[in-house]
């Protein structure tokens, strides 16, 4: 991926792509050190085409994770205008609903109503699309943002959702994606 960032300087999505990969890797210092780059460059007077939704929402994710509330805000701020599209680069990836990122973005921010709202958004997109893996991850997703509101129906909401995250991920053998809904919590062995 690396080698792709410097072969392929004016494709944005290869950078983050990099970004995306060194936060399921764990690698704050990287992700940090890579979003401060990307971020360093006035990315809304870029042209935007649907690769760039698609750039754009792989950092949605390293970014709640590992970096600070200004780089989740500049990110979400690029992302919003995109809701309702989906983050594809033409032929070769999906990245899901472009709403599912708002709404972990929104999450980390603590902005749970807004979050709320792009994950209903996300979970309905990736029912019409039939897209059972981004559903699993929108559903998990907004139930770690549930659990982390902790209001007075969030928990059995979050528990729900978490349940249908974790079936999801099972009856597409996404074992890694299972032990995360697991971790989560709330959800009885007989799913």
């Amino acid at each position: 991926m690396r080698r792709s960032v410097h072969e392929y300087p004016s494709l944005r999505r290869f950078a983050c792509a990099l970004v995306h990969l060194y936060g399921e890797l764990g690698r704050e210092r990287e992700v940090r050190a890579s979003l401060d780059e990307l971020l360093a460059r006035d990315l809304a007077r870029e042209y935007v085409d649907a690769e760039s939704v698609f750039s754009i929402s792989l950092l949605a994710d390293p970014c709640a994770r590992f970096g600070d509330a200004n780089a989740a805000e500049r990110i979400y701020s690029l992302l919003l205008p995109y809701e309702l599209f989906y983050a594809l680069a033409p032929v070769e990836s999906v990245f899901g609903a472009a709403a599912r990122g708002l709404g972990v973005l929104a999450t980390a921010l603590r902005r749970f109503d807004d979050a709320e709202r792009h994950f209903d958004v996300a979970i309905e997109t990736e029912r019409k699309m039939r897209a059972p893996p981004w559903l699993a991850h929108a559903q998990h997703d907004f139930a770690t943002m549930l659990l982390a509101r902790s209001g007075t129906a969030d928990l059995e909401r979050a528990h729900t959702l978490n349940a249908e995250a974790l079936a999801g991920y099972r009856a597409l053998g996404m074992d890694s994606w299972a032990r995360r809904a697991e971790a989560l919590g709330g959800t009885s062995p007989a799913v």
